[in-house]
């Protein structure tokens, strides 16, 4: 295995020494200080069989501890992936049963409303009848033709617009 003696005495192998020489204006890893080209010595050693397997379970555990590295991480950002999609699933469904009990509150009310004003129109109508029938009191006989055909004719008309609401509403509902 080749390696070199910095002028400082730190020993390193040469391929890996001598790029980080020429990267790092000429400085020791380990103290920093410079070496000169001349203060280098190549040396080596003659136990070069020895530092092989050493070097070799180096890397298989590296490598080892990488590949769980990256599994874990790989784990934990689908954990987060997962929580995420479904803290927004849990989000998306509140705002769509808020909706719904929103969209189920108009209608009932929108439903009482007309119930409401069914009812002021009827009330309307009946005391317009009671009033063209106290005028026909008396009067004569053709105020009470009047006053039936007054009643007819609102009766009509609120059946009309009762059809109309209808129709409204299931428009509405669509």
């Amino acid at each position: 295995m080749p390696t070199e003696i910095l002028g400082c005495g730190h020993v390193f192998h040469k391929d890996c020494i001598v790029p980080w020489l020429s990267k790092n204006d000429n400085r020791c890893p380990i103290c920093k200080r410079t070496c000169v080209q001349t203060s280098k010595k190549s040396v080596y050693l003659s136990s070069q069989p020895n530092l092989e397997p050493i070097m070799d379970n180096i890397r298989i555990e590296f490598n080892q501890a990488l590949q769980k590295s990256q599994r874990d991480f790989q784990e934990s950002t689908e954990n987060r992936i997962a929580l995420f999609e479904k803290s927004l699933l849990d989000q998306i469904e509140k705002i769509h049963l808020n909706f719904n009990e929103e969209r189920s509150q108009y209608k009932k009310t929108e439903k009482d409303w007309l119930a409401s004003y069914s009812k002021l129109q009827v009330i309307i109508i009946i005391l317009a009848a009671y009033i063209v029938f106290m005028s026909a009191i008396a009067d004569n006989f053709a105020s009470w033709f009047l006053f039936f055909a007054l009643i007819e004719e609102a009766i009509l008309a609120k059946e009309r617009e009762i059809n109309e609401q209808k129709k409204l509403i299931s428009q509405l509902r669509d």
